[in-house]
C-alpha cells in the first residue's frame, strides 16, 4: 500500500439546526466521500482485505464519525458498505425541498460567464435527486436564468432543444457579444485619436502658409483663406453698419492715436515697426524688454510709450512749478 499520498482531512461537521435544515451536512459528506474514494483507489486500498479497508476508513474519517460508527452496532464486509451506511445517516439530514428551491432560484449573476453558470446549476442538481429529468431541468433553468433577454427569446424559438445545443448557442452568443464590444471600443478609440490629431493640425498650421502668426498685421489662421479683410489694429475704430464711403469701402475713423492708424494704412506692422506680409512678422515669438510680453519689439511696446508719456508729463509739470 502506497503511503506517499496525503489522505483527506477528517470529516468535521456541526450537527445543529441550521446545517440540518439547509442540507449542508449532506453536501459536505458527499464531497468528503468522493475525496476518500479517490484516495482509496490511488493507494490501491480496494485490493486489501475488508478489515484493513474499514480500519483505514475509520482512522481517516475522524473522531465524530467513529462515534456514529459505534452507534451502528453492525459488522460490515467492506469499506463501501460502511460508506453506504454513512450515506443513509447523513442523507436523512437533507431537506430535498430546500435543495430544489435553491436550484430553481439560481439565476445568472453579474460578471458570471455562461460556462460558470452551467457548472453551478449542474452542481446544485446533484443534490436534488432529479434522476432522469436532471438534464432537461438544467436546460430549462439555464434558459430562464440567463441575463440576456434577446438570447432567451432566440432559445425559445428553437425546436427540439437539448442541453448540449443550448450550451453551444449560449457560448457562441457570449463570444460574439464580447468580440462586438471589443470592435466598438477599438472604433471609438480610433475616432478619438483622429479628432485629436485634426484639432492639433488646425491649431498648429495655417491653410494659406502652413504657419501661425499672432501679430496684429492680420495673421489669424481662421481668417487666412476666407477672403475677409484684416482686423483693424490698435487705435482704429470701424464705422457702424451702413456707414460706407462713396467708393463702397467701410469708413475707418481715427482714435486717440492717429499716428498708429496712419502706420497701419501705410502697411507698417504695429508689432515690429516694419512692412511685411501677413504671416511673416519677425517679432513673433520675441519677448519685449519693456513689458516682458511676447510677440512685439520694445520700440513698439505700448506699455513703454505710456510710461514715457507719463514721465514727459511729469517733467513739464515740474518745470512749470
Amino acid at each position: 500500500m502506497n503511503n506517499a499520498l496525503q489522505p483527506p482531512p477528517p470529516f468535521c461537521f456541526e450537527n445543529d439546526l441550521a446545517n440540518v435544515m439547509t442540507g449542508n451536512i449532506s453536501r459536505e459528506w458527499s464531497r468528503w466521500k468522493n475525496r476518500f474514494l479517490i484516495y482509496m483507489k490511488a493507494i490501491k486500498l480496494d485490493k486489501e482485505t475488508a478489515d484493513v479497508q474499514i480500519n483505514v476508513l475509520l482512522h481517516i474519517v475522524g473522531e465524530k464519525c467513529q462515534e456514529i460508527f459505534e452507534q451502528f452496532n453492525e459488522q460490515f464486509s467492506s469499506a463501501e458498505r460502511l460508506l453506504a451506511k454513512f450515506d443513509n445517516y447523513f442523507s436523512g439530514k437533507k431537506n430535498l425541498t430546500i435543495e430544489r428551491q435553491k436550484f430553481f432560484a439560481r439565476s445568472q449573476v453579474d460578471c458570471e460567464s455562461i460556462e460558470q453558470y452551467i457548472n453551478e446549476l449542474s452542481k446544485l442538481s446533484l443534490s436534488c435527486e432529479f434522476q432522469n429529468l436532471s438534464e432537461d431541468l438544467v436546460k430549462d433553468r439555464l434558459i430562464y436564468g440567463i441575463k440576456d433577454d434577446g438570447l432567451r427569446e432566440r432559445l425559445l424559438r428553437e425546436q427540439d432543444l437539448t442541453l448540449t445545443k443550448t450550451v453551444e448557442i449560449c457560448k457562441l452568443a457570449e463570444m460574439s457579444r464580447a468580440q462586438a464590444s471589443f470592435i466598438k471600443r477599438d472604433h471609438l478609440l480610433r475616432e478619438q485619436v483622429n479628432i485629436e490629431e485634426n484639432i492639433h493640425a488646425v491649431q498648429r498650421t495655417n491653410p494659406a502658409t502652413g504657419s501661425v502668426c499672432t501679430c496684429a498685421c492680420g495673421g489669424n489662421s481662421s481668417r487666412a483663406g476666407s477672403g475677409r479683410s484684416a482686423r483693424p489694429t490698435y487705435g482704429e475704430r470701424v464705422a457702424p453698419a451702413g456707414g460706407l464711403r462713396d467708393g463702397g469701402e467701410r469708413a475707418v475713423t481715427s482714435s486717440r492715436r492717429p499716428a498708429r492708424a496712419a502706420q497701419w494704412q501705410r502697411g507698417t506692422c504695429n508689432r515690429c515697426g516694419t512692412a511685411h506680409s501677413k504671416f511673416d512678422c519677425p517679432a513673433y515669438g520675441k519677448r519685449c524688454r519693456n513689458c516682458n510680453k511676447l510677440n512685439h519689439y520694445a520700440k513698439m511696446c505700448r506699455a513703454g510709450r505710456v510710461h514715457a508719456v507719463q514721465e514727459d508729463s511729469s517733467d513739464r509739470d515740474s518745470e512749470a512749478s
